[in-house]
């Protein structure tokens, strides 16, 4: 049986997720996914994160899912410092990640997330040339066009090459940033916030334009409805995200398009990034945080 790292210890009990029969906590998606035995002791959260933030700072242990093999674990650590203390650390009931502090909203959760799994670890650069027999054709973390990466062009030079329709010509662009906007979402996103074509496709413009995809857009509509309290089912809330975002799993089979559960809604080269239960158990999180904000 493979050693438990202190720092997965830590984070185990930090995190609490109840089972049948006993307690078991769940370590932290930052470190790993063991799961560990744990007694009936009480414990102090904000200790244990506190050791926590020690701990990792010395072990750098290597974390174990694509979507955050290139975060940056210094940066990720001195966020928690901050927010220890402050003190706003919450447990997320049945969640593996740590609950958004009241200046971290819970929506920037959910973007960090999924942006992870869409772009490379969440690359603003990122981008597509769209699919030729069911393969993605050039996708890159990091794309240049006229000498310019992504982050760097304006919505009006980004939208000149995703016009190019032939994914065989170097200069196309379709999916871009870290959101994968293809055209026609990049374009109803923009309308819909009265984004001029001379913003710069930076870090800004994208988190403005990522928000949408979650408040405005159809597809996630019950997901925004389960986020806030409203009487979608959590089924609901993730079939929304998989309509919206081809790293993001459904949630149960479709027969009549022969899709299965934890796959992705697209073809087309398109896996699923991360399992079922883990979106289900931050959405729930999410619900409770989002619920509370709005008390």
């Amino acid at each position: 049986m493979a050693e438990i790292s202190l720092a997965d210890k830590i984070v185990a009990q930090a995190t609490e997720m109840p089972s049948i029969g006993g307690r078991s906590k769940s370590a932290s998606g930052i470190m790993s996914r063991k799961v560990i035995d744990a007694g009936s002791e009480d414990y102090d959260i904000q200790q244990y994160i506190s050791d926590y933030l020690g701990t990792i700072r010395e072990e750098r242990t290597p974390m174990s899912f694509d979507a955050y093999q290139g975060e940056d674990i210094d940066a990720r650590v001195d966020t928690m410092d901050a927010q220890l203390e402050r003190g706003d650390l919450s447990e997320l009931t049945g969640a593996t990640y740590f609950a958004p502090t009241k200046d971290v909203t819970s929506l920037a959760t959910l973007m960090s997330f999924i942006s992870g799994g869409e772009s490379y670890g969440g690359s603003l650069d990122a981008a597509n040339r769209g699919t030729i027999n069911d393969e993605i054709i050039g996708s890159t973390k990091v794309a240049e066009r006229g000498g310019k990466k992504l982050s760097d062009m304006t919505l009006a030079e980004i939208k000149q090459y995703q016009a190019i329709d032939d994914p065989n010509n170097p200069e196309r662009l379709f999916a871009v940033g870290k959101f994968q906007m293809i055209p026609d979402t990049l374009l109803e996103a923009q309308k819909a916030l009265g984004i001029s074509d001379d913003a710069v496709f930076d870090e800004a413009t994208q988190t403005q334009l990522g928000e949408y995809l979650f408040t405005g857009k159809a597809n996630t509509r019950k997901t925004w409805d389960y986020l806030t309290g409203g009487d979608s089912s959590i089924e609901d809330a993730m079939y929304g995200l998989a309509r919206e975002f081809a790293s993001m799993p459904l949630p149960y089979d479709l027969p009549k398009s022969n899709k299965k559960a934890g796959a992705s809604y697209y073809d087309s080269g398109n896996a699923a990034k991360y399992g079922i239960d883990e979106v289900k158990a931050l959405l729930r999180g999410l619900r409770g945080s989002l619920m509370e904000g709005n008390e």
